[in-house]
């Protein structure tokens, strides 16, 4: 697997290093993400601050060929798929054994999401944001949840009394969250520790 590409520049701040790195890289901003590495000072010299840039394109491409990685280690064989939604990349595994890299409820995605994010950020310093699917799983998720979450805020609605729904990841719960925050009629609240963590549908005071 190869490494990330990473380039250093340098300048008098960290606005002078970055737009070296901007123009050699023919790139703008929202391209790249920049870590400043070093800031140090002399008498004789003056300031000097050193970026490390990586582009984005290069970092998706990295997170890719580390899953591929990954899931080999577990005897499987996949491919990618990059989608960028909302300016978000959505990475989508598809292989011959798929029910195993979800897991039961989702866990192993979960799991090897946690395992890339941790290996990102050691590359990074900082904390990068990416969404893992396998075979469309959270999609179809995702739309059982949204009919779920409206179905018993509806019950909730109708008979004034508060709902408990069964526990949940975070990207679960995140979704009934946010499928119901402008619900005139009900809110959300999640409850316990992971990973028996829940969430209660309550009825709004009228």
């Amino acid at each position: 697997m190869e490494k990330l590409k990473k380039q250093i520049y340098s300048g008098k701040n960290i606005e002078d290093a970055k737009l070296k790195g901007l123009v050699n890289l023919n790139c703008n901003e929202l391209e790249v993400i920049v870590r400043e590495i070093s800031n140090t000072s002399s008498l004789f010299k003056g300031k000097k601050v050193e970026v490390e840039i990586t582009k984005i394109t290069d970092l998706n491409k990295f997170i890719k060929d580390y899953l591929i990685n990954l899931v080999k280690d577990m005897g499987i064989e996949a491919n990618t798929e990059l989608k960028i939604i909302n300016n978000v990349p959505n990475i989508t595994l598809y292989s011959n054994n798929n029910a195993v890299l979800i897991g039961k409820n989702g866990r192993t995605i979960d799991a090897l999401t946690t395992l890339t994010k941790q290996r990102i950020q050691k590359e990074l310093g900082s904390y990068y944001n990416f969404i893992l699917d396998v075979g469309e799983y959270k999609i179809k998720q995702q739309k059982n949840i949204e009919s779920l979450a409206k179905e018993l805020a509806r019950e909730v609605s109708r008979t004034q009394e508060p709902i408990k729904m069964d526990s949940m990841n975070s990207y679960e719960r995140r979704l009934v969250h946010e499928i119901l925050s402008k619900n005139k009629y009900v809110y959300t609240e999640s409850f316990g520790e992971n990973p028996n963590r829940y969430i209660i549908i309550k009825p709004r005071e009228k």
